[in-house]
């Protein structure tokens, strides 16, 4: 449920947060933008800090889950360390 979530909430937020609008890319939304003078200060990064913990979140369910065989939770812990070792600051 939390990965059909991602981009719906991360969208939602951007838009009701920072008035961005639809980006090519869940990252995009995480990027610093330049707004236009009605929207007040600039964003730094409006959705940042969500899309983070929700990576993280997302990361640690992978290394806590067991798979079937030997190979899938080897796949799994790999999986779940590399979305906890993501850069997270554009």
């Amino acid at each position: 449920m939390l990965a059909f979530a991602f981009p719906l909430l991360l969208w939602t937020g951007g838009h009701l947060a920072g008035h961005l609008p639809l980006a090519g890319s869940m990252s995009g939304i995480i990027t610093p933008v330049t707004p236009r003078p009605e929207h007040g200060a600039p964003g730094q990064g409006v959705m940042r800090n969500e899309f983070v913990g929700i990576l993280f979140a997302v990361g640690m369910l992978l290394l806590v889950y067991q798979g079937i065989s030997p190979y899938e939770d080897w796949a799994l812990n790999l999986a779940g360390v590399m979305a906890l070792g993501s850069p997270s600051v554009p």
